[in-house]
């Protein structure tokens, strides 16, 4: 199956039942993909080709389910791959307005606000976490990197 093309597997078929069953592929080997890359705030390992992909492919997700925050901070994700930072950061902010209670959106966002040299931003979004999450460590640590920085 590694020579068809990610998403177009199960356009390749000739039938139903072989539609069917390469879609199913199609979809897991999607899912590793998302999986590599919600996993890094930022993947180091992966091609850009790859990256633009899953870009495109939560593009995708957002459009099917806009209420669904994971697919805005796989979205992010990859574009930090790509190193589209202000574009990773409107993705990770949407996240945050899809889901206000949750870390990880927000903890990214502060990632991609890092990289892209807005360290006051970073330092409200790091502080922010520090005061909702005062026993998480990485936001400890986060703060004290972003007011570092920000001097």
């Amino acid at each position: 199956m590694t020579d068809i093309p990610l998403g177009v597997a199960a356009a390749a078929a000739t039938d139903a039942r072989s539609a069917v069953r390469l879609k199913f592929i199609d979809n897991i080997r999607w899912s590793m993909i998302i999986l590599v890359l919600t996993m890094h705030a930022e993947p180091l390992y992966a091609s850009r080709a790859l990256q633009a992909g899953a870009a495109a492919f939560f593009q995708k997700l957002i459009r099917d389910s806009p209420r669904e925050p994971r697919n805005y901070v796989g979205l992010g994700t990859a574009q930090m791959g790509l190193q589209q930072y202000d574009a990773a950061i409107a993705a990770f902010r949407e996240a945050t307005k899809v889901d206000p209670k949750s870390l990880a959106p927000r903890f990214a966002l502060g990632q991609a606000q890092l990289k892209a040299g807005r360290f006051a931003d970073a330092k409200a979004t790091f502080q922010y976490l520090v005061d909702e999450f005062p026993n998480d460590p990485r936001a400890r640590a986060a703060l004290d990197l972003a007011s570092r920085q920000a001097r």
